[in-house]
């Protein structure tokens, strides 16, 4: 298997018993309970990560309960220097 032209570790699987292996939900390919779904959410995210990638945050208030709490954490495994983004 590959991600971004690299190969990736085998996958991790664990010894089980059968019968609680068969009682697992089976896996998805994707989150999206429906079609429908899938484009509300895709439409959302696009629009709101355009908005928190702007300079002006301000219009991302109406995606926010008053009492929601968002944290967005990014990581690179390869050193970057960013003096140049602020």
């Amino acid at each position: 298997m590959k991600l971004d032209g690299d190969d990736l570790p085998p996958p991790i699987s664990f010894d089980v018993e059968s019968d609680v292996a068969s009682s697992l939900p089976p896996v998805k390919g994707s989150f999206y309970t429906s079609e429908p779904t899938r484009n509300l959410l895709s439409l959302f995210l696009e629009q709101y990560y355009k908005l928190y990638d702007s300079h002006n945050r301000k219009d991302l208030i109406a995606a926010y309960h008053d009492h929601a709490i968002f944290t967005l954490t990014c990581t690179t495994h390869k050193a970057i220097n960013i003096r140049g983004f602020f």
